[in-house]
This record gives C-alpha cells, structure tokens and sequence, in this order.
C-alpha cells in the first residue's frame, strides 16, 4: 500500500516521471533476474526502481515541469533529490530499498550524487537502477530533445562504463536488450494495422 501511495501521488505532481518509473522498476526486473539476484532481491530491486525518483515530489512545480534550461540552483535542488527520497522512504520500505533509491545517481567513479560514493560503496542493485534510469530517460522524448534509439542509448551506456556505469551490468543489459530485440516478430505492413 506504501508504494502504491507513493506512486499515485507522483503520478498525480508529475504523470512522465511516473511513467518513467514504472518502466524503469520492468527494466530492472528483468536486468535482476538476468543478473542472478534470488526472488528477494528481484522484488527489492523492482520496488526501489519504481521508487527511485519519489524525491522529485519535494521539488518546486517550476523545476519538475521545465522544459528549458536549468539553472545551477536548479540543479541543486535536483541532487537533493535522492536524500529527500531515503528521508520520505526511511521507515516506510525495507533499509536496503531505501539505500538503494539514495544511491542510485553514484557513479563508479565517485562523481555522482548525493554522496559522491565509488565502486563497490555503491550497492549493486542501485548500478542497476542507474542503468536502466538512464536507458529510459534516453530512449523517451522530451519537451527539449528527441528520443534516441535504443542502439544508440546502449552505445552511449558503453561510453559510460567504468567511470559512471559498471561494465558488468551494462553488458548484462545490452544482451537483455539483444534478445528482447531478437525474440520481436517483424510483421509486414499490410498485416501489423
């Protein structure tokens, strides 16, 4: 019921992020089970998915709903986001649920945020969130730039390895992304309407 609640009020402030959300808590479903997490860590890592952007309800309608650019203020705020998410969420979801929405926007080499943590400080489960994060934010259009294609956002996920992104799970999710592509039928066009 807590994370239902949560979700229907980000859905309610900020339906994309919502939306945003659930498809990355898929993705990251996915990527676990391909990783080898047990049932437990699959759910674990489905639920700070989905919650892993709960904190932008703290932000001011201005910065939630800009399309241009953002001040450093403004940015500011925005990497408080993940701290105001693991006060909202203390108490209300498992520790590690909480940690991991905290630790989501770390990078491997310490230049993330909040904490500016590195390597294996930096749980698992939120590297993966982080990769799929930044695959749908990629992917997704927005008011200020077109949408990528996925090969493309795979390609820039590789750029990013070793430094933000951990090569393990990249790979991990670029052969998901492979196969997802490899198992879709091509219909013609005269039969896929």
């Amino acid at each position: 019921p807590v994370v239902g609640g949560l979700l229907n009020a980000l859905r309610l402030r900020a339906p994309q992020t919502a939306e945003h959300s659930l498809r990355v808590a898929d993705l990251a479903t996915e990527l676990g089970t391909r990783m080898g997490l047990n049932a437990a860590g699959v759910k674990m890592v489905r639920t700070a998915a989905l919650l892993h952007d709960i904190g932008r309800l703290t932000l001011p309608d201005v910065i939630l709903n800009s399309t241009g650019a953002l001040s450093d203020a403004d940015w500011e705020l925005i990497r408080r986001h993940p701290r105001n998410a693991f006060e909202m969420l203390n108490g209300l979801v498992p520790p590690e649920v909480a940690n991991v929405v905290l630790t989501h926007h770390e990078h491997l080499d310490g230049t993330g945020y909040p904490s500016q943590l590195s390597g294996d400080q930096i749980p698992l489960p939120a590297r993966m969130v982080l990769v799929c994060d930044a695959y749908d934010a990629m992917i997704s259009h927005r008011l200020y730039r077109s949408a990528k294609s996925s090969s493309t956002a795979i390609q820039e996920l590789f750029a990013a390895t070793d430094n933000q992104l951990d090569r393990d799970v990249v790979v991990a999710f670029a052969e998901m992304m492979e196969e997802e592509r490899a198992n879709v039928i091509e219909l013609p066009l005269s039969q896929a309407g």
